[in-house]
């Protein structure tokens, strides 16, 4: 499992366990947070609250200019369904998109997109177990902007029309969605959920719902819901953006004023009860689910205020836990670890949850779940008997204070989404929202205490009251009794205290003699800064002040893929990650970490088809080291064993799995069959695998990164002279490196597409038998033409509108129906676009006949002025604000020597986009969109 898995079982804790925490609802007529607290309030947030209770929190904000980010959220989730009603609050979520008072049936996406927004993007809702939040991105803040906005927010607080029609209508979507959703690893994190909380409300409540109330919840249900929750004392009203404050008041009092709440009141349902039960075990056994190992700790809630001394007992809490994180990633990256990953997390329910509890959880390989158990079991009872030592207690503090230094530093350029979303989440934890120099005064003035004792101490807390609850998802067949031996047996095994680390220098801050800029120019209407220096290493410089202090680096080193042989493309993942896993020949990877604790740099290496890279973002005063770290792991690198072990035993996992699902397959299956014939989408084999050693890999990459082409893009809040004498220390003093990339022409050989098929091709998983996918898949050519590239992507936008429409809209056969599109770059001549479709099996065929359908419109020049204006007006928006962000500035200054044509392409972009014409696009569908040229492919459940 890798560690986003990991990591979505983890929070499955952390979250749904607590979700019956104070809801705003509760807090109906109660003061807010920081009215209770000795924290100072962010001073520009402007809270309010109208005569019917609706709660509004605004804030002015020019990051970016003349946009408005937008969250409305009802205190309503899952939670507050009883048995016959599971998935209706998000269902009535769905329904907010599907008429109302005044805006009909369909329209209301329509009306965004015609504003230039982008449905699922800048437009888009979720539901939880407590809340239902609408979010909208505005990507202007005029007058008419906002007011649609507002108009379309209070239409869904209580104007929702529940056509009869429309519910049936939406019925299929809904499923779909369930459908896409559903998955072994969501099957196992409810049996866990069931197994440690049998007496939570949220048990068995999931939001998206039951099938039989999703095929048969009528109308009446829906109205009298809606009445009970949608109700203004529940509602809470955020706006962040380029706007004036006082008129934008102004216009909710006038907008929402008019909401009367139902007499209809729904009620606030007991979240349930917290019950010890001693040291017990569940097990959630499949023969494709990966293994994961839980111990979780929970004792009964706690009363709990947001005041500076909660927070400074939660920051001795934050430290204990990421000391014992850093932990369990050492004992990862051992020579035959018991675990790919390992996470521990604690979490105070306050006085309305159910528990607080700290859980610590682990995947493994199947056979090693025993190890796993007793992997956690030791390190957490280590800390609790041994405690901490000073160095790590010191580096997280470090780590702490430099994230909150950072974050002070760059609140003047705080994205609005970024503001409107932390607002959210404060008031839904009844939490003070409060400035950054908040945070980090506390921070200061409580960091003397934050000693190993004091430490060890909150970690105690967290984990010595009572037995835990074990709980194991794993293909061995194992029962709870084993699950309890296993731990009994660990507890036995003596552990002992952390070492003291001395503390030691970085070993590779010289390069060698600072290198020497022997060409430079200034691109004057870019504001781009471009040199050479006398070892060949290109540097391209754009100075921006959209996030303060911050600074994005793109390192290029010519290879890539196309410098390996071409049966060798399948090792370019392990190649990826065995750079950075094993560390450099003076430091360990674990070394590394402790050596940068509180320091803001990223060890990110990528292989791509063209090249090599090292990238992510710093800050100002950490960009000399981060530029160390690269120009070490160029020169450096020590290629250990342990992660190579680590990989196999994974990729070996990965195997055992494929074919388990519909996205296993597509992910195993698609990309060699889209390549027929061709090595280098060919996966290795396992024997490959376990053959592979470190010197294979060393071979593949070693001679690219030693003497190809160096070219750097750097963005952000930084002098371009700060940045030259910094690159000058450290790429610049690397030796000679070529001076051009090489073309590796034999390498850009275009793959074949698929033949042609009018039956689909069939593939087959092991997962539910009510999924399935289907996909058509037409050759097109490749993307480096910058006009043809621009043409696809507006049919692929057209193509979207109207799958969109006639699937999920008029038939509600698939949640999510989309085109995509895949022009290459580097292969001439290949690409391909696509028609996506997750749909019951028993209607695949009826949606390929609307595929198909949908396709020929647009051939025959079927496009409305509608469809055209709606499928324009998000790409034109997008890029109009493309410039207004680090990472456009950052793709486009990459390659401004070695491409400079790039620089073309961000001169007229706007204007190309423009200029292209629906005739333009009839055009390109005509040439390519033939129906004699389809692949098709559909993955079903193997039934047999």
């Amino acid at each position: 499992m890798n560690s986003f898995s990991l990591l979505i079982v983890i929070l499955a804790i952390l979250t749904g366990l607590s979700s019956c925490k104070a809801a705003p609802a509760m807090r109906t007529g109660s003061a807010w947070a920081h009215e209770a607290s000795d924290l100072a309030p962010h001073p520009g947030v402007v809270y309010g609250r109208l005569a019917n209770g609706m709660r509004y929190a605004l804030m002015q904000n020019e990051a970016p200019p003349d946009q408005v980010s937008i969250r409305f959220q009802i205190a309503v989730g899952s939670r507050h369904e009883e048995d016959n009603q599971l998935g209706l609050a998000h269902f009535i979520e769905h329904m907010a998109f599907n008429g109302s008072t005044n805006i009909p049936e369909g329209e209301l996406v329509r009306i965004l997109e015609r504003k230039g927004l982008v449905f699922g993007a800048d437009t888009n809702a979720s539901t939880g177990f407590d809340n239902t939040t609408y979010t909208l991105n505005l990507p202007t803040a005029d007058e008419a902007m906002v007011d649609t906005a507002l108009l379309i927010m209070r239409e869904t607080s209580s104007e929702i029309l529940f056509d009869a029609d429309a519910i049936d209508r939406e019925r299929g979507v809904v499923e779909s969605e369930k459908r896409s959703r559903s998955s072994l690893e969501a099957e196992a994190a409810g049996a866990q959920q069931t197994f440690l909380m049998p007496g939570a409300r949220t048990t068995n409540r999931s939001p998206i719902g039951s099938d039989e109330v999703l095929r048969t919840v009528q109308r009446e249900e829906f109205v009298d819901f809606y009445d009970k929750y949608y109700r203004p004392e529940r509602a809470f009203l955020v706006m962040v953006g380029d706007f004036d404050v006082s008129a934008v008041k102004t216009k909710i009092e006038d907008v929402f004023s008019t909401w009367k709440p139902s007499s209809n009141v729904g009620i606030e349902p007991d979240p349930g009860y917290f019950e010890e039960r001693g040291l017990v075990a569940g097990v959630f056994q499949d023969d494709d689910i990966a293994t994961m190992v839980n111990i979780v700790q929970m004792d009964p809630p706690t009363p709990l205020k947001d005041t500076v001394s909660a927070r400074q007992r939660s920051l001795l809490h934050a430290v204990a836990v990421g000391v014992v994180n850093q932990r369990f990633l050492a004992r990862s990256r051992q020579a035959d670890p018991d675990f790919f990953n390992a996470r521990v997390g604690y979490n105070v329910a306050g006085e309305t949850g159910i528990a607080n509890f700290a859980a610590a959880g682990a995947s493994s390989p199947s056979k090693k779940w025993r190890e796993a158990v007793s992997a956690l079991e030791q390190e957490i009872r280590r800390a609790m008997e041994h405690g901490f030592s000073r160095s790590e207690v010191a580096a997280q503090v470090a780590l702490i204070h430099s994230l909150r230094e950072n974050a002070l530093k760059s609140e003047e350029t705080r994205s609005s989404a970024s503001l409107a979303d932390g607002i959210l989440a404060a008031y839904d934890n009844s939490f003070v929202f409060v400035h950054p120099a908040t945070e980090l005064d506390y921070l200061d003035a409580f960091a003397d205490r934050i000693t190993p004792e004091a430490v060890q101490a909150a970690f105690l807390d967290q984990w010595e009251d009572g037995e835990p609850l074990l709980f194991v998802s794993s293909s061995e067949s194992i029962s709870p009794a084993d699950v309890v031996a296993a731990y009994r047996q660990s507890r036995s095994t003596q552990v002992t205290g952390p070492k003291e680390t001395n503390d030691e220098a970085f070993a590779y801050s010289e390069v060698g003699p600072a290198g020497e800029i022997v060409w430079r120019d200034e691109i004057e209407d870019l504001g781009i800064t471009r040199a050479r220096f006398e070892n060949n290493v290109m540097v391209n410089i754009k100075r921006t002040a959209f996030e303060k202090d911050q600074v994005y680096v793109m390192v290029r080193i010519g290879g890539g893929k196309l410098s390996f042989p071409m049966t060798k493309y399948g090792f370019s993942s392990v190649a990826e990650s065995g750079l950075i896993a094993g560390g450099l020949k003076a430091h360990s990877i674990g070394a590394l970490q402790r050596l940068l604790a509180g320091r803001l740099v990223m060890l990110n290496f990528g292989i791509e088809a063209e090249h090599y890279s090292f990238s992510g973002s710093t800050v100002r005063k950490d960009l000399l080291l981060q530029l160390q770290l690269w120009t070490a792991f160029i020169q450096h690198a020590q290629w250990r064993e342990g992660p190579l072990l680590k990989m196999r035993m994974g990729l070996a996992q990965q195997f055992a799995q494929r074919g388990s699902s519909v996205g296993s397959v597509a992910a195993w299956e698609l990309p060699g069959l889209l390549h027929p014939g061709d090595p280098r989408w060919a996966r290795p084999s396992e024997d490959e695998l376990r053959r592979l050693t470190i010197a294979d890999i060393r071979s593949l990459v070693d001679e690219s990164l030693s003497s190809e082409a160096i070219e750097i893009g750097l963005v952000g809040d930084v002098d371009p002279e700060e940045a030259l004498a910094a690159i000058a220390r450290t790429f610049g003093a690397l030796p000679q490196r070529e001076s051009a990339f090489r073309p590796y022409s034999e390498g850009r050989v275009a793959p074949k597409f698929p033949d042609a098929n009018t039956t689909p091709l069939e593939l087959f998983h092991r997962g539910e038998a009510g999924r399935a996918l289907g996909q058509v898949y037409w050759p097109t050519t490749d993307g480096m033409d910058v006009k043809t590239a621009h043409t696809a992507n507006m049919l692929r936008a057209v193509l979207d509108l109207k799958i969109l429409e006639e699937i999920r809209e008029k038939h509600g056969g698939a949640y999510s129906p989309r085109f995509f599109l895949d022009m290459s770059p580097v292969y001439k001549g290949y690409g391909y676009l696509a028609a996506n479709l997750d749909v019951e099996p028993e209607r695949l065929t009826e949606f390929f006949d609307i595929v198909d359908a949908i396709v020929a419109e647009v051939v025959s020049g079927n496009i409305s002025d509608d469809e055209w204006t709606r499928a324009r007006a998000p790409i034109l928006e997008g890029v109009a604000r493309a410039p207004e962000s680090s990472d456009y500035w950052l793709g486009a200054v990459a390659r401004a020597q070695s491409h400079e044509e790039d620089l073309e392409v961000v001169r007229s972009i706007e204007d190309d986009i423009r200029a292209i014409t629906k005739a333009d696009i009839v055009s390109f569908a005509t040439a390519y969109l033939l129906p004699e040229k389809a692949w098709r492919v559909q993955i079903v459940a193997n039934t047999k």
